[in-house]
This record gives C-alpha cells, structure tokens and sequence, in this order.
C-alpha cells in the first residue's frame, strides 16, 4: 500500500519522473542539449582563439611592411576577376590611381585611399590586414 503511495507522489513531481516512460526522453533531451551548449562554447573560444592569433601576427608584421607594398596589394586585389566589389567594371592598373603619400599604417592594417578614373570625385579606401596584404576590405566616401 505504501509503494502505490510513493508511485502517486512520483507521478505529481512536474517534469523528470512519470510513469510512463516519458522520463528517458526528457534526460535525452537534457544531454542532447548540454551537448550543444558544450560545441557552442568551444566554437566560440576556437574563434576567439583564432581571432587573438591574426591580431599577434597583424600587428608583428606592420612595421615590417612598407606602404608601398599595401598600396600594390589594393590595386592587384581590384583588378583580380574574381573580386566581387570592382570585377563588373572591368578595371586596369591605369584606371586606378593610388595617392601613397597618405596611405597610413595602422596597428593591424594599411589604409589605402584610391580613386577610380570611372568615378573620379568618389573616394574609396582599401585596407589590407597587415599579416594577409591580399585580405581586404573596402570602403568609400
């Protein structure tokens, strides 16, 4: 009499026991979801990880680099047929002029200010990471 008593007070508790078997799926579910928490902190600290080692080797490398070589960097980068900001214009070294007395050396990249002859009053901006001269991003006025 007194188990059936015990089985009743088990079946009332809200969430892991029943007496029906749900209680295997619910642990299930809790390790599957423990799982997920446990990849997605070590995705993020491999990111991080990851992140931390480009910045050491970013601003290692910027001294040694001349801003004349970041400069060549931008202009071979917007030439190449496979960049999907200039590649529609179809762009030669000469359409592209490069103003390297103000190309500034930054702690992890270059700031490269260039103009297009197809847009001479726009002012666009390539910046080449310091490690990687041919990671680039881009901007304009």
């Amino acid at each position: 009499m007194k188990r059936s008593t015990c089985w009743k007070c088990a079946a009332r508790l809200p969430g892991l026991i029943s007496l029906n078997g749900h209680w295997k799926i619910k642990i299930i579910a809790v390790k599957v979801c423990l799982v997920l928490i446990a990849a997605a902190i070590t995705a993020a600290a491999a990111l991080y990880i990851n992140a931390r080692a480009e910045y050491k080797a970013d601003r290692a490398a910027c001294p040694r680099i001349e801003p004349l070589r970041a400069a060549e960097a931008v202009v071979h980068d917007i030439i190449r047929p496979e960049n999907q900001i200039f590649n529609g214009r179809q762009l030669a070294p000469k359409d592209i002029t490069v103003d390297v007395a103000r190309v500034q050396t930054g702690t992890t990249a270059f700031l490269v200010p260039f103009r297009l002859s197809t847009e001479p009053d726009r002012q666009y901006f390539g910046m080449p990471r310091c490690a990687e001269l041919s990671s680039i991003e881009y901007a304009h006025n």
